[in-house]
């Protein structure tokens, strides 16, 4: 999208990497609380370059994981396989917020970058200043479209691998998290509104593990493409 002056406007599809912000139990009983020592080391995702380090998983009241968790038969939990499921959902929701901010980073780099690059191309000395702007837009695009390849799409691919189960060289679980992209769609304002009926529609959106966007020929369009599940039961 151009503005009148010849510059680009700097809005862009927004990309979802949330899920419901966790609700950690802030304060566990005393007998439950571990010391630092021996808290067990949480699994590191693979690609650990994507993921930004500035959340702390112990002191962020919001991201914190509950001390009683790390407890064998902590509150009345018997079932550890349950208690290892929990820990595994909780991880990768902050694993997931932890992508998101690195993600923006990068997007913040990247408008940055195509600002520059808008300059540099209009300023081009010895060419005709109305047949640049005529050719911005589609210039532009061919740019997104390398930068997105290099810069963005790594960090798709991580969200997708999470979200699926995979994304971790030692997993606690190899389940990922279900209902992340209905939760996603639901929480959207103009998408929610499109679903015909939400009873039956929810719990065939709930079998989505990814939504991919394409570019087209056209520059002025894209393409979205639904993943589901294989066990969909639905189509």
């Amino acid at each position: 999208m151009t503005t009148e002056d010849g510059g680009v406007s700097k809005k862009r599809k927004a990309v979802s990497f949330d899920v419901p912000e966790p609700d950690p139990d802030s304060s566990p009983p005393s007998r439950h609380r571990p010391s630092q020592d021996s808290r067990r080391l949480l699994p590191v995702p693979t690609d650990a370059h994507l993921f930004d380090n500035e959340i702390d998983y112990t002191t962020d009241h919001k991201y914190r994981i509950p001390d009683w968790i790390w407890y064998d038969n902590a509150r009345g939990k018997k079932d550890d396989n349950h208690r290892l499921l929990f820990l595994n959902k909780r991880v990768r929701e902050i694993d997931l917020k932890r992508l998101q901010v690195k993600y923006l980073k990068e997007e913040k780099i990247f408008q940055d970058k195509k600002q520059k690059w808008v300059e540099e191309y209009l300023n081009q000395p010895g060419c005709d200043q109305d047949e640049l702007k005529k050719n911005l837009f589609a210039e532009v695009s061919k740019w997104e479209a390398q930068y997105e390849e290099e810069h963005f799409k790594p960090f798709y691919k991580k969200r997708y691998e999470i979200v699926t189960g995979g994304g971790y060289e030692k997993p606690i679980k190899d389940t990922g998290l279900d209902k992340f992209w209905v939760s996603a769609l639901m929480a959207n304002q103009i998408v929610v509104r499109k679903i015909e009926s939400p009873d039956h529609d929810y719990w065939a959106l709930c079998h989505i593990t990814d939504i991919r966007c394409h570019r087209l020929d056209d520059p002025r369009g894209f393409k979205l493409e639904f993943l589901f599940s294989p066990d969909n039961p639905f189509f």
